[in-house]
């Protein structure tokens, strides 16, 4: 059996989507609640007016899910951390923070997921997987890559992977023996050395202060 492909069946039950706006897809998100989604706190953000974009020309649309294709959902609330300036996210200390949490429009015909289980520990050494689409004609995430993690330190890992455009608020997740968890979403991708890397933001940080402000 391919390993990539055994990992990948582990990971079916995870729901990873996209973050839509006018149809065009701007970044990766990923349930953790049936209303509930992350995704990097730089996708809210128009590239050009560097202010916030308007949460109704926002969607999040899940890939398939046990074969049923999923509708492009509403955001009716997105929070971020108070730390997170969108200006200047090119300064290191701006990546631990660099994670939204999006509240979705409700959808009865969804499907319950399955409890999302996040890893806070060392990771160092650890074989990570990142959960992205290849293109985006894909209507299913996959593992697209494993990542050696180079730093695990200050709220943010630095990774040794492919990191693709489009690919920012996936999640990276650790293949462990309790089964796997995730540990991180992806905020970018830099040169560190010359070196291309990835830069994983922290979730463990973030979350219940962003659960707090919605």
């Amino acid at each position: 059996v391919n390993i990539q492909d055994a990992q990948t069946k582990r990971v079916s039950n995870l729901v990873v989507g996209r973050i839509i706006r006018e149809n065009n897809a701007l970044c990766t998100g990923f349930l953790i609640a049936p209303n509930l989604a992350l995704t990097a706190a730089h996708c809210l953000f128009d590239t050009i007016l560097n202010r916030p974009i308007p949460k109704n020309e926002l969607g999040f649309k899940a890939g398939h899910h046990n074969g049923d294709a999923s509708q492009n959902r509403k955001i009716e609330n997105a929070a971020i951390p108070d730390e997170y300036e969108y200006t200047a996210q090119g300064r290191i200390d701006q990546l631990r923070y660099d994670v939204a949490l999006l509240q979705l429009q409700k959808d009865p015909t969804e499907p319950e997921i399955a409890p999302v289980h996040f890893s806070s520990g060392n990771l160092k050494g650890n074989p990570v997987g990142l959960i992205a689409f290849a293109n985006t004609d894909d209507s299913v995430a996959q593992v697209q890559d494993f990542c050696d993690i180079k730093s695990d330190q200050n709220g943010f890992l630095i990774l040794l992977c492919d990191a693709q455009l489009g690919f920012s608020g996936a999640p990276l997740v650790n293949f462990g023996p309790s089964g796997v968890k995730i540990v991180s979403l992806l905020s970018g991708k830099a040169l560190l050395n010359g070196q291309a890397v990835a830069i994983g933001a922290s979730i463990m940080d973030s979350i219940d202060a962003l659960k707090r402000q919605i």
